[in-house]
């Protein structure tokens, strides 16, 4: 049955398959295309949409049959293309991706959702000039699209074009204040020049519309480090938070672990440190926050205990050897600490194990081959 043929069915069939794909209602939407295919399997629109539906419900390998089937029977409608780009790209070939959404320009010059997909793959692809075309040319078509100005920032920001991406990536956030990706990336840029403040200042507010993003943390707290007096109580109050809103996540704990240790708090810290490692037992620095918990409560066997464990198990990890070194040594034991001493993890940035039992745990190495 064409859809001459089929007259006002076909047409009614497709206006509510079409609504309720609109809707994201996927499924009810997918058994009405099913329903039209079984009349008529050489519509081409019906073909691209039901591929389409099929590539938003993750079976892309299946919706390129449809998509290249679509294109078979109507090949000069740049949208098909776009989509086809779309498909395969989810599957990973992204070079025939490029060059079916070069199609697609190529068909309609003026086809945004093109150009914005294309920019968006080059940009992965490092192919960073070509990208930068394509993002412009969005940006030319739509310069209302918070999501065109975020890729053009974006692909200026990897070209260390900064104080341009600063300006796309603002536009972006005006357009779409309660969009999360500008935020990211220009404390991102903030942070990398040397802005701390500004910084600060947009990782806050990053923070304030997605508490659970664990990703704005690291900057909020080197933020804090950098332009604020210790003992930072914001930074504490910001990882409390945290764990509130995302209880089961390891790396949340974690951070809590480390400002907790931070106030002197030491035994929420090794609550917190517990907690981490019972979440993510597979994360080797987890145990180095609970082995300084132990430490720091002068629970030193333990705090050694935990620390023999993790060398077993992660036995490239230095910074576990450091806390076995001076652990040992804490506890009298010299000559066995001595032992770790070459593989041990010295930075000068360490900060002091405030409570550590001892006055010399970091002696100099030639006290080492005197001892030994």
């Amino acid at each position: 049955m064409t859809r001459s043929e089929g007259g006002g069915w076909f047409s009614t069939k497709m206006s509510v398959a079409l609504n309720l794909h609109q809707s994201n209602q996927l499924n009810a939407a997918q058994a009405i295309y099913e329903e039209i295919l079984r009349a008529n399997q050489l519509d081409a629109e019906l073909l691209n949409l039901y591929g389409t539906l099929l590539h938003q419900q993750g079976l892309s390998d299946v919706a390129l049959k449809f998509l290249k089937k679509a294109i078979i029977l109507s090949p000069k409608k740049a949208l098909f293309y776009n989509r086809l780009g779309a498909g395969l790209q989810a599957i990973q070939a992204n070079q025939k991706s490029v060059l079916a959404y070069s199609r697609a320009t190529v068909i309609d010059s003026d086809l945004f959702e093109a150009y914005l997909n294309l920019a968006s793959l080059l940009l992965k692809l490092d192919d960073i000039n070509a990208a930068l075309d394509a993002a412009r040319r969005a940006v030319l078509l739509n310069s209302g699209s918070w999501v065109a100005r975020l890729r053009l920032g974006a692909i200026l920001q990897s070209m260390n074009k900064f104080d341009l991406a600063i300006s796309e990536l603002n536009l972006a956030s005006m357009q779409n204040p309660l969009a999360l990706e500008p935020y990211f990336s220009l404390c991102q840029i903030h942070f990398k020049l040397k802005n701390y403040k500004d910084g600060l200042t947009i990782t806050k507010k990053g923070l304030v519309l997605a508490p659970e993003r664990f990703d704005f943390y690291p900057h909020l707290h080197g933020a804090y480090l950098i332009t604020q007096p210790p003992p930072y109580p914001q930074m504490l109050r910001w990882a409390e938070r945290g764990v509130i809103i995302r209880a089961t996540d390891s790396a949340f704990w974690y951070l809590l672990s480390l400002e907790y240790q931070r106030h002197n708090l030491q035994s929420k810290f090794l609550n917190s440190a517990i907690r981490a490692v019972l979440l993510n037992p597979q994360a080797s620095e987890f145990y180095h926050s609970l082995s300084a918990s132990f430490q720091l409560i002068g629970k030193l066997e333990q705090a050694f205990y935990v620390s023999w464990i993790v060398s077993i198990v992660f036995p490239k990890s230095a910074p576990n050897r450091h806390i076995m070194w001076e652990t040992l040594f804490a506890m009298g034991k010299q000559k066995e600490a001595w032992k770790y001493w070459l593989n041990r993890f010295e930075n000068a940035d360490i900060p002091p194990r405030i409570g550590l039992p001892g006055n010399n745990w970091r002696p100099e190495i030639k006290n080492a081959k005197k001892i030994l």
